[in-house]
């Protein structure tokens, strides 16, 4: 696999929220959150006793979703990326339908 330079990232994501140089490694954070009202659902029952009906249902889930994920790339110092690392609940499963479809490396055409 070819290897990305940061440039190239860039173009991609945009800027990174911040940059670290920790230990002689330079780190790009790129950081994404995002919260959601998540809708209860409900299920139920009909049973008919003689002429009368009887409704049973159940209600859960809703609530607010609140989701957070921060990538990280080292570079070397040509600015080549070398390793990455995701941190968060929310950094693969949702890709498009929270807006990080623009996170994924582009394919090699």
């Amino acid at each position: 696999m070819e290897r990305q330079s940061l440039e190239e990232v860039i173009a991609q994501w945009g800027y990174p929220t911040f940059q670290q140089d920790i230990a002689g490694r330079k780190l790009y954070h790129w950081d994404k959150e995002m919260s959601v009202i998540m809708p209860p659902t409900t299920t139920g029952s009909i049973s008919v006793i003689g002429s009368t009906a009887h409704l049973n249902s159940t209600t859960f889930g809703g609530g607010m979703f609140h989701g957070s994920c921060r990538r990280t790339l080292e570079v070397n110092n040509d600015n080549i990326i070398v390793d990455s690392q995701w941190n968060g609940n929310n950094c693969q499963f949702a890709d498009v339908a929270n807006g990080y479809q623009n996170w994924q490396r582009k394919a090699v055409k």
